[in-house]
């Protein structure tokens, strides 16, 4: 393990993938009988972090929750539509993309970050960041090479909807990549989605 971190007691163990097993899901913490019972409550957190292929990554969800569809906008003899993308969706160079991302949390929360990867065929049509406001959450909106960044100070307990729109640029096969909401500083409030693989013409 890491040194302990000064004033806050962190402390982080890296253990190679090759070293990696089953049993290691198993935790037991003990305290000390020597404990200060006049001292503060301590209190923590364990968690995983991984590699791993997004085509095989599964949506996680708890007290955070975000939900991430793709849409086609297209003009019809009814006027502008959105057809949903699904899993294997051919799409064209030019088209535009809805990005919805759905987003409950249980709890009032502070320091909140919405990290949305996007495919390589995939431009942004909102380049320059910025705040936004919307039901009650103000955020900080950014632009990032590979994926759009929503930066929270105070995200109130609720719902919300964050949608932006991309413009399709080449031709191939491509993942969009996942979503993942996180708390900055208690990384065990977290919740991501599934990646979407998808074929432009």
């Amino acid at each position: 393990p890491k040194p302990i971190e000064a004033g806050t007691g962190f402390t982080r163990i890296t253990i190679p993938g090759n070293r990696v097993s089953s049993t290691m899901a198993e935790v037991d913490i003990h305290l000390s009988d020597k404990t200060d019972t006049a001292a503060p409550t301590p209190w923590g957190a364990l968690y995983w972090q991984y590699m791993e292929d997004l085509d095989k990554v599964t949506p996680v969800s708890g007290p955070l929750t975000i939900r991430k569809k793709l849409f086609i906008e297209r003009t019809t003899d009814k006027g502008m539509v959105l057809e949903p993308m699904t899993e294997g969706t051919t799409v064209h160079t030019g088209e535009k993309i809805i990005v919805q991302l759905e987003v409950r949390t249980e709890r009032n929360l502070e320091f909140v970050h919405l990290k949305d990867m996007r495919a390589a065929a995939l431009e942004p049509d909102q380049v320059i960041s910025r705040y936004h406001w919307t039901k009650g959450a103000l955020y900080y909106q950014a632009n990032k090479d590979a994926s759009m960044h929503f930066y929270f100070d105070q995200l109130p307990k609720g719902s919300y909807l964050f949608t932006y729109s991309m413009h399709l640029q080449q031709k191939g096969y491509f993942q969009n990549g996942i979503a993942t909401l996180q708390c900055l500083y208690a990384p065990v409030f977290n919740s991501h989605t599934s990646s979407l693989r998808f074929r432009v013409e």
